[in-house]
């Protein structure tokens, strides 16, 4: 078989088994909290993300994006596996949450995309996974609401490859990248009903070797107490990425808005 012509990001260092090592580095902190008077969380839910967006692949002033929609027909909404996880031991709390997707899609392209032209009927697949580990403290508690500023890490895998089967041509943007942000947490309650109402933020502008960009991650959860080790909660989790970089020798620009709704169970320890 003809091996294809293919452009790889220089901001990729190698893809590792990505789920096993990622989920280590996210939950084995979480044990550190077992040395004394502590509290556990795990949750899963059905996750349905929807992806937006665009990117362009190219130098110079004649270079548009494409969209990821209307372009490369990537808009699908599925439902997808998500887990979360936290510990709370003297004042800290250790949250570590992860979700993952894959879609494809085909369409024609609007404008130039690396070494494929316009007009080109294209096929596309699209991975991306997000995995948070935030560390917060309680600043103060009013009874009604606790607030916890803190430090997170967003680990980012996303994989763009676009091919176009009559010259055999493919273009693929990677990034798998560690970002650094702060982070801040608000809990409500009320008293004698046993509902939770939570909201999670964490954001950062910055520059991390060739990869430059904005992440703001929010994620606001309604939670009903059904016993006191068990609960159900719904929520809603927005994801924006923009990116710029360079892919073997060509620049690179991207905004991916990343949303959607979460239905789940979750344990109390």
């Amino acid at each position: 078989m003809k091996d294809r012509p293919r452009r790889r990001s220089s901001v990729r260092p190698g893809r590792p088994e990505r789920v096993a090592v990622l989920l280590q580095f996210l939950t084995l902190p979480l044990w550190g909290c077992l040395g004394t008077d502590f509290a556990v969380e795990a949750d899963v839910a059905a996750f349905s993300p929807r992806i937006h967006g665009d990117f362009a692949l190219g130098s110079g002033p004649s270079v548009d994006d494409i969209s990821l929609s209307s372009d490369l027909d990537i808009d699908d909404q599925e439902v997808e596996p998500y887990f979360r996880a936290k510990g709370e031991v003297l004042g800290f709390e250790l949250e570590a949450s992860y979700f993952a997707t894959e879609q494809e899609g085909t369409g024609i392209l609007t404008a130039d995309f690396g070494n494929i032209t316009v007009g080109s009927a294209v096929s596309s697949t699209m991975d991306l996974a997000a995995g948070r580990l935030a560390l917060t403290w309680d600043l103060f508690d009013l009874g009604f609401l606790e607030v916890s500023p803190g430090l997170a890490v967003e680990y980012l895998d996303i994989e763009l490859v676009v091919e176009e089967p009559v010259f055999d041509l493919s273009e693929e943007i990677s990034v798998e990248q560690p970002v650094p942000m702060l982070a801040l947490g608000l809990e409500g309650r009320l008293p004698k009903i046993p509902l939770r109402l939570t909201a999670d933020f964490a954001g950062i502008v910055a520059g991390f070797e060739d990869l430059d960009g904005l992440v703001l991650d929010s994620e606001i959860r309604l939670e009903y107490e059904l016993w006191s080790w068990c609960a159900v909660f719904a929520g809603y989790r927005r994801l924006i990425i923009e990116l710029e970089g360079r892919a073997d020798g060509q620049e690179f620009d991207g905004d991916i808005d990343i949303d959607g709704f979460m239905l789940g169970l979750g344990l109390r320890f």
